[in-house]
């Protein structure tokens, strides 16, 4: 990970998993799990999964993934700089 720039990956749902899910892919990164108030402020919308939230260092949201595609790890790359570039989005 870029120096300036964190990752955390949040579950809702079956939490007796995750470490069987962390050990199996060796997951090196903060694990969450958001209570149901922020769980439908995020996903208010649309509670399809998976879908990834990229937040800035002032915790603002800057954008929001539903769903992968092969284009997603770039375009996470290039927020990613973009922060750790600028002290903000």
């Amino acid at each position: 990970m870029r120096r300036g720039a964190s990752r955390a990956a949040c579950q809702r749902r079956d939490r007796y998993q995750i470490p069987q899910f962390v050990q199996q892919y060796k997951i090196q990164y903060a694990l969450g799990f958001p209570d149901d108030e922020m769980t439908d402020a995020l996903m208010y919308d649309d509670d399809s999964i998976p879908q990834t939230f990229v937040f800035d260092q002032k915790g603002r949201l800057v954008q929001r993934f539903v769903g992968y595609d092969d284009n997603m790890p770039h375009e996470m790359e290039q927020l990613i700089q973009k922060a750790v570039t600028r002290d903000s989005f």
